[in-house]
C-alpha cells in the first residue's frame, strides 16, 4: 500500500472499509508529518486531543460498518479565515489582535459543519501563507512606480490531452512549478486579464498576462483590449482533418 500521506480520499475510506487502515493511525500520521516540518510554520493551530477523539469515534464506526458519509476519517485541514469551532481565527495575519480576532471560533462555518457530519477528521486551522503578504507588499512598492505587470500567462503550451504535466519532465510533479504565474494574483486579489498574444513555435497560442494595481479592473481591461488590437489572433494551423482552433 502507498504511503498514506499519498493516498486519495477514496483510498482511505477504502482501506477503512477493509480493516487495512483506521482513522486513528492516518490522524497520528498526520500529526507526525506535520511536527517533522514544523519549520515550516504552515499550521496555525492542532488540537491533538481533539484530532484523536474524532478519529477514534470515526474507527468505531467503521469498526460497525455505519460510517456517517464519504469522508469519515478522512483528515481535513481548513484556512484560518473559516471558523472551525474551537479554533482561532486569525484570517492569516500577525496584524490580528490576539485578545478579539484571535480568540477561538464559537461555531463551525457551514462548510466546516458539513465535513464534520459526514466524519471528518478536522485537524488545524491551516493560515493562508505569511508569505501572501509579502508578495502584496512587493506589488504595492512595484505599483508605486508603474500601472501595470505584464507576464506569461503560462511559461509552457497548451499539455497533450489527458496530461496534468508536461512531458518533459521538467517541472516535477507540482503544477504550480509550470502555472506560477497566475495563482499569486488570488492571493494579492489583483485584476488580471490574459490575451492571446500570437502562436508560440509549436503552432500554439501564447497569451500575455496583465496585472493591475488594487480596483484597476478598468486599467486592465483597456491594456487587454489594446493589445488585442495591436496583436490579434493569427489562425492556429490545421489540426488534422481539416479542422481548425
Amino acid at each position: 500500500m502507498s504511503a498514506m500521506a499519498d493516498l486519495s480520499c477514496a483510498a482511505l475510506t477504502l482501506a477503512y472499509r477493509r480493516g487495512e487502515l483506521s482513522p486513528v493511525e492516518v490522524a497520528r500520521d498526520v500529526m507526525a508529518r506535520i511536527e517533522r516540518h514544523a519549520e515550516f510554520n504552515a499550521f496555525l493551530a492542532l488540537d491533538t486531543a481533539a484530532v484523536l477523539a474524532s478519529a477514534r469515534q470515526s474507527e468505531a464506526r467503521w469498526q460497525a460498518a455505519a460510517p456517517l458519509g464519504a469522508v469519515d476519517g478522512v483528515p481535513a485541514t481548513v484556512k484560518d479565515n473559516i471558523w472551525a469551532k474551537g479554533l482561532p481565527t486569525r484570517r492569516g495575519s500577525k496584524t490580528t489582535d490576539k485578545t478579539s480576532d484571535a480568540r477561538p471560533a464559537p461555531a463551525d462555518s457551514p462548510a466546516v459543519a458539513r465535513l464534520r457530519e459526514q466524519g471528518a477528521v478536522v485537524e488545524e486551522a491551516d493560515p493562508p501563507l505569511e508569505r501572501a503578504l509579502d508578495l502584496i507588499r512587493a506589488m504595492l512598492r512595484f505599483h508605486a512606480r508603474y500601472d501595470l505587470l505584464l507576464t506569461p500567462s503560462m511559461p509552457v503550451t497548451a499539455l497533450k490531452v489527458g496530461r496534468e504535466m508536461p512531458e518533459t519532465g521538467d517541472f516535477g510533479d507540482d503544477w504550480l512549478n509550470w502555472s506560477p504565474y497566475t495563482y499569486p494574483f488570488n492571493l494579492t486579489q489583483q485584476p488580471a486579464a490574459s490575451v492571446p498574444c500570437g502562436l508560440a513555435r509549436n503552432g500554439l497560442p501564447m497569451g500575455v498576462q496583465i496585472v493591475g494595481p488594487l480596483r484597476a479592473d478598468a486599467m486592465v481591461l483597456r491594456a487587454a483590449r489594446a493589445i488585442e488590437q495591436a496583436l490579434p489572433m493569427p489562425r492556429v494551423p490545421a489540426l488534422g482533418r481539416g479542422l481548425t482552433l
